[in-house]
């Protein structure tokens, strides 16, 4: 729940850094331009990354991300939903590479999807108990979800064992997309 009057509400990646963030949730923040982060010459990597309700004000079809100035990024797994307009914009000779996502506008790439990922509850972030990282949290993916073990299982990371909650990262045979994982076991998993 971040405010930036420039780039990137909540991350700004630029001058050919190449960071990775694996099982976040990135919500709520607030940008001129790449609601939740702009990417600008370097090489970040989202794998297993709830993205959702971030604003852009001035290029709002960058609600998510903007991409600039020879970036190639890497989305695998996510969710990127319910940003304003758009997921992303890129520019400048930037690539953004999406597979085994669900966002908003359809993207090309493997197994993308852009259908409503039936998140339990994507007004409640944090749930009724509001403490972010608890078995209610909102942005986890209901039963009816279409993202439940469809994600990429190569696409996690070695260090990566664990989901947002440190349950097992794969509970089935197949990844969940998002930063939660879901089996169905918790009340709190039906919407």
């Amino acid at each position: 729940e971040n405010t930036s009057t420039s780039y990137g509400g909540a991350i700004e990646n630029f001058e050919n850094s190449t960071p990775a963030f694996a099982n976040c949730v990135i919500s709520n923040n607030s940008a001129f331009r790449g609601g939740a982060a702009a990417n600008n010459g370097g090489s970040a990597t989202y794998t297993n990354c709830t993205i959702v309700k971030n604003n852009a004000t001035v290029d709002v079809a960058s609600g998510a991300f903007i991409e600039l100035n020879n970036t190639t990024s890497h989305y695998k797994n996510c969710i990127i939903w319910n940003n304003t307009t758009g997921d992303f914009i890129t520019q400048a000779g930037s690539i953004s590479n999406v597979s085994y996502s669900v966002t908003q506008t359809t993207q090309t790439g493997t197994s993308n999807l852009s259908t409503n990922p039936q998140l339990v509850d994507i007004n409640d972030g944090n749930g009724a108990d509001d403490k972010w990282f608890t078995s209610d949290d909102g942005f986890k993916i209901s039963l009816i979800s279409n993202c439940g073990s469809t994600g990429d299982n190569t696409a996690i990371p070695f260090y990566i064992t664990g989901d947002i909650l440190n349950n097992a990262r794969i509970l089935q045979v197949t990844v969940d997309r998002g930063a939660y994982e879901v089996d169905g076991a918790n009340a709190s998993d039906l919407a």
